[in-house]
């Protein structure tokens, strides 16, 4: 049986902060980790690795 997380509004998981960055998992089993992440404004994502286990 495969089981689906539905996620209705994918924006309003990651409500921006007013400044910084917001990540926050909003899926983990045992094959994957979803992450989403949320910008205030000028914020960017620097280059980074992911840890993997």
């Amino acid at each position: 049986m495969t089981t689906y997380t539905h996620i209705l509004d994918l924006a309003e998981e990651a409500e921006p902060p007013a400044d910084g960055i917001l990540s926050k998992t909003i899926y983990q089993d045992d094959q994957i980790k979803a992450v989403v992440f949320g910008f205030g404004q000028g914020q960017e994502l620097s280059e980074h690795t992911a840890a993997t286990a």
